[in-house]
């Protein structure tokens, strides 16, 4: 098992302190909705995460269940249920997964639907490291719908590792000692703030009609509230709904483009399971990149990374966008200093520029966020700024999803 980073470690404390089960660990009506039929249709996300970490169980989770918040991009009237082990030396068994809409809190608007696997089996056992994808379920659901999908421990298949990103952003839910996946008043015990082993929601669609946003802390939305559906990449989605196409963000806490941290694999190294393996990807949008460059790395070693993954996209027949980096003079510490901003502006102009042929596109999130300081070096719009001085707040989110070219997508 991989070390935690320091982040994920403080964050599965705390999420564990309220989960009391490990040393570290919108709304609208819910249509009729049954079996579908035994025709699979072709299926593309509309909602997923990445789950680079990994949280130890002590005691080991068994005899409970976790529900959790998925929203969707994309509208259907088919939808699947992707669980993920990605990471884990060992198999994780469910023994019921229902999936509902969300009315408030851990509450669906009806009684959530069971969700069979490999066929109609209510039980499904995800061997380690692997994913599985759920029987389809006839159910409709439109853009914006906050769906809770519950998945139910059984006693005598504890599960002691498990996969995870601490940096949902949505509150999830646990009752201990019950199967209450099927309940519509969910008996919370307590709540936590990591998805774990839910890895995606895939809708029916008559072609591949997703796009993956994947970068660092800026597009996983650090420095909104939670609960509040502001990452860039939500209001993004509204944008491209009208087109047909769902969004999913694969934003990563610290992460950087090149080199893996500990517990953290790098947008390259996450680039097949993340991006490529994606159920129905088209287009990838990658903003990654200020991190490198704050640890030391050239704009020309960065720019050579991206060519690489614009050359890998393209191979696989996705369209490739990149976004400039915003500024972050005022953090505290050293690095977003002028060296940084050397680089930063060099990268931006590479961008422009038009990344050497290798991009489809751009969003010039920096033209529209940044501003410059009295020593030159550039700063976050204070109209922008969430506090910290790096991630955008809510209106710069906003203002971000609107730069990008959803006709290039």
């Amino acid at each position: 098992m991989k070390p935690l980073p320091r982040r994920y470690r403080a964050a599965a404390l705390a999420a564990c302190a309220v989960l009391g089960t490990c040393s570290l660990l919108g709304t609208s009506s819910l249509p009729s909705a049954s079996a579908a039929s035994t025709a699979t249709p072709a299926f593309t996300a509309s909602w997923a995460t990445s789950q680079p970490g990994t949280v130890t169980n002590s005691p080991a989770w068994q005899n409970q269940t976790l529900r959790m918040v998925a929203r969707t991009s994309l509208g259907g009237s088919q939808v699947r249920v992707d669980l993920s082990d990605a990471g884990e030396a060992s198999a994780a068994t469910f023994g019921h997964v229902t999936i509902g809409v969300q009315q408030n809190g851990g509450t669906t608007t009806a009684t959530p639907v069971t969700v069979t696997f490999n066929g109609g089996s209510r039980t499904v056992t995800v061997p380690a490291g692997g994913r599985v994808a759920s029987d389809p379920v006839t159910m409709d659901v439109t853009p914006g719908t906050r769906l809770l999908v519950s998945l139910y421990v059984p006693s005598g298949s504890p599960i002691s590792t498990a996969p995870s990103n601490t940096y949902a952003l949505q509150t999830e839910y646990n009752a201990t000692g019950v199967d209450a996946a099927g309940d519509q008043f969910f008996p919370t015990g307590n709540t936590f703030g990591f998805t774990t082993f839910l890895a995606g929601v895939d809708v029916a669609a008559p072609a591949a009609s997703s796009v993956v946003a994947i970068g660092d802390s800026i597009t996983a939305a650090m420095g909104t509230p939670g609960d509040s559906d502001t990452a860039w990449t939500d209001y993004l989605a509204a944008h491209t709904a009208q087109a047909g196409l769902g969004v999913v963000n694969m934003g990563e806490t610290g992460d950087q483009v090149i080199a893996d941290q500990p517990g953290n694999p790098s947008v390259s190294t996450r680039w097949t399971h993340d991006v490529l393996d994606v159920p129905g990807v088209r287009s990838v949008i990658e903003e990654g990149g200020i991190n490198d460059l704050r640890a030391g790395v050239t704009a020309a070693r960065l720019e050579t990374a991206q060519i690489a993954l614009a050359s890998a996209a393209h191979k696989a027949g996705l369209k490739f966008l990149l976004t400039t980096l915003t500024p972050c003079g005022g953090v505290g510490g050293a690095a977003c200093n002028s060296t940084f901003e050397t680089q930063r502006l060099a990268y931006n102009s590479w961008v422009r520029g038009g990344a050497g042929g290798n991009e489809d596109g751009y969003a010039d999130f920096d033209a529209a966020l940044g501003g410059y300081s009295s020593d030159g070096v550039g700063i976050l719009n204070h109209v922008y700024d969430s506090g910290d001085h790096i991630h955008p707040n809510i209106q710069g989110n906003a203002v971000m999803a609107d730069l990008v070219p959803v006709g290039k997508l």
